[in-house]
């Protein structure tokens, strides 16, 4: 890491201690034009000996709990990439370098699965009908389907599955890991529409980077076609660029069980 880009950084932590409280909306509007800001970030969470991932990672914290929206999305742009570092870390044994990503994660998850009265969420997935088209596919290529009494009963209806409540966590385990980074996946998807290109060009980098570490799971990505819902295979865009799509839950969760395999 480079002189400049580090002082950028400490500028960074500086000024948001000082920051008063009636600042918050114009700093966190004027915070995702620091381009130069976010690529020394990604640069620190992406150096697990730095001296100064602590202090990102709890000011990132500081930031999802201020309940400034624009701010909360600004940590939640960085989500693909400390999952990733996280699990290449932890799978080094490096515990002392992961247990300021792990806190953040942590945090990040046990603010989102309770409302502001604190009160355990239940999210609700629209399953939509294959016989109406979507940004996905078009009934048609789905080929004729006989018109039977049981199939014109459920032609148009929709499934809603629910998930949670989910329970607190203090600490990331093998058995817990699946559900929790899920969930934080999940909670990224939902505000993919916010996310900057280059986060987006993050999550395709490490989708790639596991396929090509795995080749089972680049296998199941080819059969299921994931690779082009997630960016355009050119340049890792993601598709109908400038305005980012929505990225599947079922890839996201693709995602998160080759995470919890590392």
């Amino acid at each position: 890491m480079f002189t400049s880009e580090k002082g950028v950084v400490e500028e960074w932590l500086s000024e948001f201690k000082t920051l008063p409280e009636t600042s918050l909306p114009n700093y966190a509007t004027n915070l995702k034009e620091k381009s130069s800001l976010v690529s020394s970030l990604y640069k620190v969470i992406q150096e697990p000996q730095s001296e100064l991932l602590e202090p990102v990672c709890h000011q990132l914290f500081e930031f999802y709990r201020s309940g400034e929206e624009q701010l909360l999305r600004f940590t939640l742009q960085f989500l693909p990439e400390l999952i990733w570092c996280y699990l290449a870390v932890s799978a080094s044994r490096n515990v002392h370098s992961s247990g300021c990503i792990e806190a953040l994660l942590l945090g990040v998850y046990n603010l989102e699965i309770v409302d502001k009265q604190g009160h355990s969420k239940v999210l609700s997935f629209t399953i939509p009908s294959l016989s109406k088209p979507s940004v996905y596919h078009e009934p048609s290529s789905i080929g004729s389907m006989a018109l039977t009494e049981s199939a014109l009963s459920q032609h148009g209806l929709s499934k809603v599955v629910y998930s949670g409540p989910h329970p607190q966590r203090e600490m990331l385990t093998a058995q817990n890991r699946f559900e929790v980074l899920t969930f934080l996946l999940l909670c990224y998807n939902a505000a993919l529409t916010y996310m900057p290109r280059v986060s987006l060009q993050s999550l395709c980098q490490i989708c790639s980077r596991k396929m090509r570490e795995d080749a089972a799971f680049a296998a199941a990505a080819k059969s299921l076609q994931l690779c082009p819902t997630l960016c355009d295979p050119i340049d890792g865009s993601p598709p109908g660029s400038p305005t980012p799509g929505i990225l599947q839950a079922r890839t996201l969760e693709w995602v998160a069980i080759s995470f919890s395999s590392a």
